[in-house]
């Protein structure tokens, strides 16, 4: 690392901490102010008073009353102010960590290409936690920065680093990015995942409580006849999907190869669950709050969009290309063949 990347990541390291203890003194300022309006808020109640006292102290007590109210006012527009303060402040680590982040998978990039693969791996390790960091807040970011960072991450692996090596920091930007996407726009009625009506090929089902199992072409064809494969189509229906059992996934293939199974789900927005992707062709589809999974099959996706999503990708290739296709919001068609 050159000495002038090396001063600028100490100050950002310093103006970091400084900042931290600034934001823990005010967290104290808000909790005094906020028994303050409490207590001003208590004494405001009406009480039974004497008759000469309602009568005769009534415009003292207006007045009183008055002034108390334009304090509480005040108070609450201090607080509002304070908050205000505090998330732009917030923001502002935010964005320093994100610098940190580029910088750090910079260095790791000139650590590789310099045969130095040990200090590379930590440098990848410094920015999988600082990613985790952002997105916890989260903090914003502009495309530019999660383009920037895939870019670096697919320069690491010419570098000599393996995709093992940088699967982590690659899920972590995935789940970053996802954490930024804004919610769908979701129907007024919600369907509880158990209680809709999906049709496969001729087969109704009206209960989701488990996974929907897909029979795949393979079953079918064993049988002498003709597939052309099982599409449900939901016509962006909004499927909560909360209350399945956990780690249970709301589809389940034959296979994970999706030309085998020639299965096809279109138009849909499930919320909750968990999903494997592997085995089915995915369209115009929203996951939200879904955990992700990919084991290695072969899998289709085309506008395909992940929201507060958590990732568990294989460690390779395509488990990457997966994780790079979340990160940067890819609405264009995306074919992984089996690992």
């Amino acid at each position: 690392m050159d000495k002038v990347t090396e001063i600028r990541l100490n100050r950002l390291d310093e103006n970091q901490k400084t900042t931290t203890t600034w934001l823990e003194g005010l967290d104290n300022r808000i909790a005094e102010i906020g028994r303050d309006i409490v207590e001003i808020r208590t004494a405001n109640q009406p009480r039974d008073l004497p008759w000469a006292v309602r009568f005769l102290l009534l415009p003292l007590a207006v007045a009183a009353a008055v002034a108390t109210v334009g304090a509480v006012i005040h108070l609450e527009i201090v607080v509002g102010g304070i908050e205000t303060s505090i998330h732009n402040n917030v923001q502002s680590i935010g964005e320093l960590q994100r610098i940190q982040t580029q910088a750090a998978l910079d260095q790791a990039e000139q650590d590789a290409k310099a045969g130095d693969k040990s200090a590379a791996k930590q440098r990848v390790d410094q920015a999988t936690e600082l990613m985790g960091k952002l997105k916890s807040v989260p903090v914003s970011a502009p495309p530019s920065f999660f383009e920037s960072a895939v870019n670096t991450l697919d320069h690491l692996k010419f570098a000599g680093l393996s995709d093992t090596d940088t699967h982590e920091v690659s899920l972590k930007l995935a789940d970053y990015r996802s954490a930024l996407n804004p919610p769908p726009r979701i129907p007024e009625r919600r369907e509880k995942f158990e209680s809709i009506k999906v049709t496969v090929s001729g087969v109704t089902y009206d209960r989701f409580a488990h996974s929907v199992i897909m029979p795949g072409c393979g079953q079918v064809e064993a049988q002498g006849r003709p597939c052309t494969g099982f599409t449900i189509l939901l016509d962006g229906r909004a499927i909560n999907a909360t209350g399945m059992p956990p780690g249970e996934d709301l589809f389940v293939t034959a296979s994970n190869s999706v030309e085998k199974n020639q299965d096809v789900i279109r138009g849909g927005i499930f919320i909750g669950s968990s999903q494997t992707l592997d085995g089915i062709e995915w369209q115009n589809v929203t996951f939200v709050g879904t955990k992700i999974k990919y084991t290695g099959g072969s899998t289709k996706l085309e506008n395909v969009t992940f929201v507060n999503c958590i990732f568990d990708l294989l460690p390779s290739t395509n488990g990457i290309r997966l994780a790079n296709y979340a990160a940067l919001d890819n609405k264009q068609k995306l074919t992984l063949p089996s690992s």
